[in-house]
């Protein structure tokens, strides 16, 4: 992916996240208080010039209470936050995701989501995660409400739930309360590639 791309994906990501603290009257230093960020990053991120860590983007989208959806590229449409959900034409709806018409976030240090689904569904986040070799999700103290299902398809990954460790290959899955502190590193010589299902986060 070109530079330029991850570029307009930060700005995009930054710019999303602006107008949801603003529809809710929310202050910089409010939203850095509930989340225990520091409103340096905080306005870094929504100017475009910083992008947040996994666990960074989950702290300020539940202060905000939004889905992971809502910071997804979109293509010639203006995607609502969580709160207005805006139901497409019976007519217009595929049930097709098509590989090449995925929407993409790229998240710090080498973390990529794709979605797996072609609308907004507010029950489910159904992503294909990406993790360059190095890359992590952030700090262990990284939790959320819901439960994630995962299967790695490719290298190998590490996560870390409370002070247990588990190393996963290729074929091997696992499913936990996203309640507990967890992290997610790539442990291996090539990217990691997985496929991953979150529900319940509301």
């Amino acid at each position: 992916m070109s530079s330029g791309s991850v570029k307009g994906s930060i700005e995009n990501l930054g710019q999303k996240l602006r107008e949801a603290r603003q529809a809710q009257n929310l202050t910089l230093r409010e939203v850095a208080r509930r989340t225990g960020l520091t409103a340096s990053l905080i306005s870094q991120v929504e100017r475009g010039l910083a992008n947040p860590s996994v666990s960074s983007l989950y702290k300020m989208a539940d202060v905000l209470n939004l889905s992971m959806d809502y910071f997804f590229e979109t293509a010639g449409r203006t995607e609502a936050p969580l709160s207005i959900s805006v139901a497409p034409a019976a007519s217009e709806a595929s049930p097709i995701m098509r590989a090449v018409d995925r929407h993409i976030v790229n998240i710090a240090g080498g973390v990529q989501w794709q979605r797996l689904t072609p609308e907004h569904d507010q029950t489910i986040e159904f992503i294909e995660v990406r993790y360059d070799v190095g890359s992590s999700s952030g700090e262990l103290a990284y939790q959320h409400r819901g439960r994630e299902y995962g299967v790695v398809l490719q290298g190998r990954l590490l996560v870390e739930l409370g002070f247990n460790k588990y190393y996963l290959e290729p074929g091997d899955s696992l499913s936990f309360d996203s309640t507990l502190p967890h992290r997610l590193i790539n442990v291996g010589e090539i990217p990691v590639i997985g496929i991953w299902v979150i529900i319940d986060r509301y």
